[in-house]
């Protein structure tokens, strides 16, 4: 089994790190007789939205609306019998959405589909194995839903089941239907600061050295599951070697057809998110510097290059000439 095979998944971590307003945001909610039937948790990939709506639903199924009075987290001990069902995705009152495999290619699908809301509905159509306990859904994450699962799940908020709680991660929520952005509470989680960024890789990979994730974690800009993703991939070193190489054409294209090799597309699409990232906080700095022109010109070097990059995933073209050629036309000094 690989390192990142053995990390842990959301429905089984029990930290959670640097989110504690959020938390008790949830808390206060809960405790004052005000849930929701919806929450809509933002906030870049890998930065807790999961974790934080599987922790919500430990504590909701573990407590019900019985809040203890001195709680100021959501925290279950992992030796709960609620932890335990939770993680081995066997408890009868949590919903986890998500993408399924196929059944005849055997692979995971690229979004969730309908047939995956459909099992929803005969899972709303049950009562709460506890007397007036809640049912908790879990959609991870609601970017991927298609149309129609969308709509499905839509048709449901628009008549919520009683005691039933959504807690829907998205990544990128203007893409979401604008009717289902309305009938959720969102509730914003934020890129970690540094420290915190640092104490929480150092959990997720103890084993990295501590050079490693100081590295990882600056080049995440906050996000604890990016950091981990480049800890295992080769996506930091050739984004790095991109930078040096400025101006060395062959030495670029070297690397980009080394990035795009196959069988290395998840490495490919954490490389180009990276760059995004980067060209993005650059033109912010810019721009906070009085910069106006240096932030547009990056600005719209990002969306040359992010516009360039889903042209060659939809014609499928060659990537290595796609990378080349997006450094070829990117601002000095990036």
């Amino acid at each position: 089994m690989s390192e990142g095979a053995m990390r842990p998944r959301p429905e089984t971590t029990a930290r959670l790190i640097g989110h504690g307003a959020a938390e008790r945001a949830l808390l206060a909610a809960l405790g004052g007789g005000r849930m929701p039937h919806a929450w809509l948790l933002t906030g870049p990939e890998g930065v807790g939205k999961a974790t934080l709506a599987f922790r919500a639903a430990r504590f909701m199924l573990a407590h019900g609306d019985d809040v203890p009075p001195d709680a100021d987290t959501l925290q279950v001990p992992e030796e709960h019998p609620v932890f335990g069902r939770v993680a081995a995705g066997s408890h009868p009152d949590l919903f986890v959405l998500r993408r399924s495999v196929a059944p005849g290619t055997k692979r995971l699908r690229q979004e969730i589909v309908v047939e995956d809301a459909r099992r929803l509905g005969h899972f709303l159509s049950l009562t709460a194995s506890a007397d007036d306990g809640w049912r908790v859904v879990i959609v991870d994450v609601a970017d991927e839903m298609n149309r129609s699962t969308a709509n499905a799940i839509l048709k449901i908020l628009e008549e919520p089941p009683a005691k039933v709680v959504f807690f829907l991660a998205s990544h990128a929520p203007g893409g979401l239907l604008p009717t289902i952005r309305s009938r959720c509470r969102r509730l914003a989680l934020r890129p970690l600061c540094d420290d915190d960024a640092a104490r929480a890789l150092a959990w997720l990979a103890p084993e990295r050295p501590a050079e490693e994730r100081e590295k990882a974690a600056r080049l995440a800009d906050g996000s604890p599951g990016l950091a981990l993703k480049l800890l295992e991939s080769k996506a930091a070193e050739w984004f790095s070697r991109c930078v040096a190489a400025r101006g060395d054409a062959a030495a670029l294209h070297a690397i980009a057809r080394a990035a795009a090799g196959a069988g290395q597309r998840a490495d490919f699409d954490l490389f180009m998110r990276l760059l995004d990232t980067h060209l993005t906080r650059q033109a912010a700095d810019a721009a906070r510097q009085g910069d106006v022109a240096r932030a547009r010109r990056i600005a719209e070097a990002r969306e040359a290059a992010m516009t360039l990059l889903a042209r060659t995933r939809a014609l499928n073209l060659d990537a290595g000439q796609t990378l080349a050629a997006i450094f070829a036309g990117l601002p000095e000094r990036i």
